[in-house]
């Protein structure tokens, strides 16, 4: 039987920090829909075998119609989501199909993701079992105490993680059943669950065009990234 590997979008966010109309995947990047663009990224990689789409119960017909209408080939499930980031992330790896042995995890408001990154991260858990895309720091970072700083951090020993994160999907359904069972809420982002597991997460280089849209701003940012490669 064939290998899988199924990418696991993430499209539950309700965008309360956008302050827009609708959830902020379902707003639109020079005309299309940020979702679209996310997927768009899986669809069209070779390495990708399957799709599984998790969305918020208010905007899942949405969704299901978008998708009807965008002529992807790779969709495998389209399903409602949890209450918190990591319920929506289990109840998407319980539901790829038979046979999958990596899975990728991912934001549907990060549309920008390149081959190189789906590449790098499913090479490196193909070694380690588990890795992430991150970035290096460029602000300077404190850790707060009331009103005042406590402590500056070091910045080269810091990194910024994006998605998608790649996974063997053994490991990663291992770790997400351990979490539910401790009902660990704190853990928000699946290399955590590794980590809590005692696992370890390779880091490979990510890119600062792989941006995360969560405001205003960074859908004006997400403008001008998608001028620049039409």
């Amino acid at each position: 039987m064939k290998q899988r590997n199924t990418a696991i979008i993430l499209a539950g966010g309700a965008g309360k920090r956008m302050k827009a109309s609708k959830p902020k995947q379902l707003l639109s990047i020079a005309s299309k829909p940020i979702i679209l663009r996310a997927i768009e990224c899986f669809e069209n990689n070779p390495l990708i075998t399957d799709i599984v789409v998790v969305s918020i119960k208010d905007s899942l017909r949405q969704v299901e119609d978008l998708l009807d209408q965008s002529g992807f080939k790779k969709i495998y499930k389209i399903i409602e989501g949890g209450t918190t980031r990591r319920e929506s992330s289990f109840l998407g790896v319980k539901n790829v199909p038979e046979n999958t042995k990596f899975v990728f995890i991912h934001d549907a408001v990060r549309p920008f993701v390149s081959d190189k990154i789906i590449k790098d991260v499913f090479s490196a858990a193909e070694s380690a079992g588990a890795a992430v895309p991150a970035i290096d720091v460029k602000d300077t970072l404190v850790e707060q105490e009331n009103d005042s700083i406590k402590n500056i951090l070091k910045r080269k020993n810091l990194k910024k993680i994006q998605t998608p994160q790649c996974f063997e999907y053994n490991k990663i359904l291992s770790a997400h059943e351990k979490a539910a069972q401790k009902e660990n809420k704190n853990l928000t982002d699946d290399s955590g669950l590794i980590l809590a597991a005692g696992g370890a997460v390779k880091i490979v280089e990510g890119s600062t065009r792989n941006i995360k849209i969560t405001t205003q701003t960074d859908l004006i940012l997400a403008e001008q990234i998608a001028k620049s490669t039409s």
